[in-house]
């Protein structure tokens, strides 16, 4: 193995684990990392100080990694340990030999045309001179005897810096009292001009994309990761959630992929998050892709829109809101030029999950009537072992839309016979009414009602919501949430995952194979908030997220 691996492994901790912690505030604090590292980075993370940025690692990788990297890590963190006597788990040990865990930390990625990437490092320590001394033998140490490997560095000039090299792709250096280490020497001295602020250098602290992403993502968060030109969150978190194909307890997982597939939508992401016991703040930021077909698309089907129009439950076990007008991206991929694409994936993914468990179509028709205002309440079923109760609303364009579409679907859904289906009709309270019912006996209603249509799993629970009073979306908001909305808002949703829960269940068994990743998060997840906003070209989801109690050890020894 390149000892270039053997650097990043030792960095990984060093570095890695404390940019689970970020800065206190949106804006840079400076002297700081950002104004070390290029504004030509596609992945940045920064961190402001250690302890609180541990706790958030360690329980991401004893709770929410897929085994194979949890496995990997933890077994990487007891080798080093046990070879340099660095201990990664331990502030104390961090210290003892040079770290300085109260001041901000760094870890940078730079893409490379035909080539593996380039990584820079920016680590706080205490004593800046010597400390690339001390790097050297911490080293040797994890090299160890066996190794036959040319440890001893090439030191040169650049300028007022004292640059250091071992073998063809390790170099590092210092400034004042940050520890600077990289893949490239081209990439070293372009930091090194940031951090001397020589004539020409541009540090990421004035990109303007970047600074964009600071502000959206608030005050007080621990976590800052940032990826932009073609990079995401998820490649760079590759190391500790991309399970082995052997890996028994993964098998069938694929690597998590962007929110909308192989190719994503957007020019740039970032997440910024902050933990307390086991609550957590999430920032979600995106910006679209302008040279990208799709995103054009993607920005005319996600309508900022408020509603007086939404049917609301109390007691859910689920709420949500939405504004989007799947017209648009139905259009751009019944083209087969686009079928292919990203986002047609996701849409179609969407769309047959829709078919499956509602029966519903998103075609033309359902299109072509749809105002873009949508609901789904969810309660706990009254009969222990049964699915949980569901009401699908969808706000129509005016009476007439919400009649045609309910007789297209009963025009449809009456030829379901033939596959062993029963069709009935009645009226829900005074809404007009069908169900078809499958061979398992389970049920499906679906009612009009003035200028809105509805899905459902229960009669009781759908006449309920017919005749409830329409409520306003910020009247909800007040009601269950402490988050504020807005004329940006297109979303809130608000989840109670119970263990028993049928929702819970079918959201573990849709993510079970196609993304382990969220699978762990879902599972681990007892409450959820989330409100997406869109602003021009930004979708923003700001989330409040509820753990069960996992406690986290601070060393992985315990």
């Amino acid at each position: 193995m390149k000892l270039r691996n053997t650097v990043v492994a030792i960095i990984i901790i060093t570095a890695y684990i404390p940019v689970f912690y970020s800065s206190r505030s949106s804006a840079v604090q400076r002297p700081g990392p950002e104004d070390i590292v290029p504004a030509s980075a596609s992945f940045h993370g920064r961190a402001a100080s250690y302890s609180p940025g541990i706790d958030i690692f360690l329980f991401f990788i004893q709770h929410i990694a897929p085994a194979s990297g949890r496995n990997r890590t933890t077994q990487w963190m007891d080798s080093f340990a046990s070879v340099t006597g660095i201990d990664p788990g331990q502030k104390n040990s961090l210290e003892l030999h040079g770290f300085d865990t109260e001041r901000p930390y760094a870890v940078s990625y730079f893409p490379v045309n035909e080539k593996e990437g380039d990584f820079l490092f920016v680590i706080p320590v205490k004593n800046g001179k010597t400390f690339p001394y001390k790097f050297v033998d911490i080293i040797r140490k994890n090299a160890g005897t066996k190794k036959k490997i040319d440890i001893h560095p090439a030191i040169t000039r650049y300028g007022s810096y004292s640059m250091f090299q071992i073998q063809k792709d390790i170099f590092f250096s210092s400034h004042e009292q940050y520890f600077l280490i990289s893949s490239s020497g081209t990439l070293l001295k372009n930091a090194l001009d940031c951090a001397s602020k020589k004539a020409g250098s541009e540090p990421l602290a004035y990109d303007a994309g970047y600074r964009d992403f600071l502000k959206a993502a608030g005050e007080n968060y621990q976590v800052s990761l940032f990826a932009r030109n073609g990079m995401s969150i998820t490649d760079a978190l590759s190391p500790f959630i991309t399970p082995d194909p052997q890996d028994e307890d993964d098998e069938g997982d694929s690597p998590a992929e962007s929110p909308w597939g192989k190719a994503s939508v957007f020019g740039s992401t970032g997440i910024s998050i902050s933990k307390n016991g086991n609550n957590f703040k999430c920032a979600f930021f995106s910006k679209i892709n302008p040279d990208n077909p799709a995103s054009a698309i993607l920005q005319k089907s996600i309508q900022a829109r408020t509603s007086d129009k939404c049917v609301f439950f109390k007691d859910f076990l689920f709420y949500s809101y939405l504004s989007f007008k799947p017209k648009p991206i139905h259009h751009f991929c019944e083209d087969e030029r686009n079928s292919d694409t990203a986002l047609c994936s996701s849409f179609h993914e969407f769309t047959e999950l829709l078919m499956k468990y509602t029966n519903l179509i998103i075609e033309k028709d359902f299109v072509n009537s749809f105002d873009g205002i949508s609901n789904i309440a969810v309660k706990k079923s009254a009969i222990q072992g049964h699915p949980d109760n569901y009401v699908l609303y969808f706000l129509m364009k005016d009476r007439q839309s919400s009649e045609a579409f309910w007789n297209t679907m009963k025009e449809y859904l009456e030829d379901s016979e033939d596959i062993g289906y029963s069709f009935s009709e009645k009226k829900i309270g005074t809404a007009p009414s069908f169900s078809v019912t499958n061979v398992q006996g389970t049920s499906t209603f679906y009612a009009n009602s003035n200028d809105a249509f509805f899905i459902s799993n229960n009669a009781e629970f759908l006449g309920m919501m017919i005749e409830e009073k329409k409520k306003d979306i910020h009247e909800i908001c007040n009601t269950v949430s402490r988050k504020k909305i807005d004329s940006t808002v297109f979303t809130f949703t608000s989840i109670i995952l119970e263990d028993d829960s049928f929702i819970k269940a079918i959201l573990l068994l849709s993510t079970y194979n196609s993304n382990r990743l969220l699978y762990n998060i879902i599972n681990n997840t007892r409450k959820m908030e989330m409100v997406g906003k869109i602003n021009r070209n930004t979708i923003m989801f700001d989330l409040d997220i509820q753990t069960k109690n996992t406690a986290t050890h601070t060393s992985h020894n315990n």
